[in-house]
């Protein structure tokens, strides 16, 4: 079976750069059409506007922080609701079945996002908690290896974004984070090579993400050129190094130096910030009625981001039945099957909806996903996965199932090899696409080029994991006694 969608939830209250209350009587849902999102709400014309301006602020000048080009962001839905009781039905429910006392969420997946917000009074924290999850959405443009600590820390940096009269602000430090560091900071090498730390809501990520603020902005405002000149450096060496391999080829011995001066600068309690002009915008359409089956399919990405499934699937129908040729009652339908484990319907639902012209990449992954690792479909779940990254590039995970599937592909082509260069070229240190290409390589003749990958790939400080490293050496194994592998015994995730 498909395994299942990873979404991240994040409930997160809202008020996002809200200035206006919402009026009353407006009720009716109007469409505003963003240049890199998508607006369904029933606030007057005058505060949808007012909302769009300040977020646009917020990704046009972000974009250039982070050095990203936001045509390439995926998807996003906004929904706002007029009044607070309309935004009831997509709360997500508690342990106790109780719904959630929130007045908005976030929910992102590789290929969409969706954001619902009921209009509310704002605060700092409420509007920090928002700009943070949208920040994850502006990197999601690139999907090379980063450090967790500048994942997070920079989403922190990022999350005081503010409009103040005609200036906007940046990077004000964030009190929360610096009462959780008064007892220090925890051990400096342990911290930046961290992957993948525990987000529990326990003290530990909590000290986590107050460290990984204060390590990015200390990077970012440092005065002293020489540590701002390292976070780049970090960055470019992390994409196609472990981390140990570049906490060594960064800071070599200069690591408690660096310690030092961190602490010092905490202990300063003195924080630079930037004030900048704004950026200059394209003039904004206006509102204008929404269809009544994108309004039906918007809900339901809402529905389906806080995990109110059968919500999801009655706005999903009520769609399909307003607009049988539009694909988004059918996406959701297809993400829905998935969650129901039912191939038959996935399958189903992802071809209607690319009959129908979805752009959504995720459809020829869930289709490649539901053949069997055999060599007989091999072929068949290689062309679902390279139309997928025909549709996005941007993506790592077709890329590596295009690799895995690949394994078992006794005659591969010059053409799939050049979608593994493609994937080596965006994602330089993903060793499991690098792995996929040598075996190509193998079966294409080109022996020399295919050990040179298999070296890097199974080099001490490369990036595979311990069941990729297993996968990688029973492959190169079998290629250089002339045999072929076990297809069976080969997955995406290299058990």
């Amino acid at each position: 079976m498909p395994r299942a969608l990873s979404l991240q939830l994040f409930t997160c209250v809202i008020a996002l750069l809200l200035a206006h209350r919402a009026s009353p009587a407006e009720s009716s849902w109007r469409l505003l059409d963003a240049p890199h999102y998508r607006v369904v709400s029933q606030l007057s014309d005058r505060d949808t506007l007012a909302w769009s301006r300040e977020f646009d602020q917020f990704i046009a000048s972000m974009s250039g922080v982070l050095k990203i080009n936001p045509a390439q962001l995926p998807p996003l839905t906004v929904v706002l609701f007029a009044r607070e009781p309309g935004f009831e039905p997509y709360k997500p429910e508690l342990e106790d079945g109780k719904k959630a006392s929130l007045d908005g969420v976030f929910a992102r997946d590789s290929t969409w996002s969706v954001i619902g917000l009921a209009a509310s009074s704002s605060s700092d924290t409420l509007r920090r908690l928002i700009l943070h999850e949208a920040t994850h959405w502006l990197m999601s443009v690139d999907e090379s290896r980063k450090p967790a600590w500048f994942t997070e820390g920079i989403a922190e940096v990022l999350s005081t974004f503010a409009m103040k009269g005609r200036q906007l602000v940046w990077g004000k430090p964030v009190d929360s984070n610096l009462q959780w560091l008064t007892a220090g900071p925890a051990d400096m090498e342990s911290f930046l090579v961290l992957h993948n730390p525990t987000m529990d809501g326990s003290d530990s990520t909590a000290l986590f993400y107050a460290q990984a603020w204060a390590f990015t902005h200390f990077l970012l405002f440092s005065q002293d050129a020489s540590h701002q000149q390292l976070l780049p450096r970090f960055l470019q060496a992390y994409k196609t190094h472990s981390g140990p391999a570049t906490l060594e080829l960064v800071f070599g011995d200069g690591l408690k130096v660096l310690e030092r001066d961190f602490s010092r600068y905490l202990k300063t309690g003195r924080y630079r910030y930037v004030t900048q002009a704004p950026v200059a915008l394209p003039a904004s359409s206006s509102p204008v009625p929404a269809p009544p089956a994108l309004v039906a399919s918007a809900l339901g990405r809402l529905a389906f981001g806080t995990e109110q499934l059968e919500l999801a699937r009655t706005h999903a129908n009520t769609a399909i039945q307003l607009d049988p040729a539009s694909p988004e009652g059918h996406e959701l339908l297809a993400y829905l099957a998935v969650r129901d484990r039912s191939a038959d319907d996935i399958a189903a639902h992802a071809e209607a909806a690319l009959k129908a012209g979805s752009r959504d990449s995720q459809m020829h992954v869930m289709l490649g996903d539901l053949l069997p690792y055999t060599t007989g479909a091999a072929r068949q779940r290689a062309n679902q996965y390279e139309n997928a990254i025909n549709l996005n590039s941007r993506r790592a995970e077709p890329f590596e199932d295009l690799a895995a599937s690949l394994f078992s592909l006794a005659q591969p082509t010059t053409d799939d090899a050049e979608f593994l260069a493609l994937g080596l070229r965006i994602f330089p240190g993903n060793d499991w696409i690098r792995v996929g290409a040598a075996v190509v390589d193998f079966r294409l003749g080109r022996t020399g080029e295919a050990r040179e990958k298999m070296a890097l790939a199974l080099q001490p400080d490369s990036t595979l994991d311990d069941d990729q490293r297993r996968a990688a050496k029973g492959l190169l194994n079998g290629l250089l006694a002339g045999l072929a592998p076990e297809p069976e015994e080969v997955h995406e995730d290299g058990r």
